[in-house]
């Protein structure tokens, strides 16, 4: 798979988790990707606003998301992708 097919499905799967604000991908790295993602989100009950930043490696097999591991911290996230890659 090229590097755009696995940009899409990226796209296609934080679209899936309503994601507000969607960083352009950091990095393809082989068979993985990092992502940088921020949510903007209100609590149902309470109404409390909450912003969350958050960094996601993916990995994939044949034509599909295999894997996908979220971190609060950008450089957790990037060793993450180096110790694979």
């Amino acid at each position: 798979m090229d590097a755009a097919s696995r940009e899409a499905l990226v796209r296609r799967s934080i679209e899936a988790w309503n994601a507000n604000d969607f960083e352009q991908l950091g990095a393809i790295v082989g068979p993985q990707a990092l992502a940088s993602v921020r949510w903007v989100m209100r609590g149902e009950a309470s109404g409390a606003p909450m912003d969350v930043r958050t960094w996601m490696v993916y990995w994939f097999m044949d034509d599909r998301i295999s894997r996908i591991e979220c971190f609060l911290d950008e450089s957790a996230a990037r060793a993450a992708l180096e110790e694979v890659g």
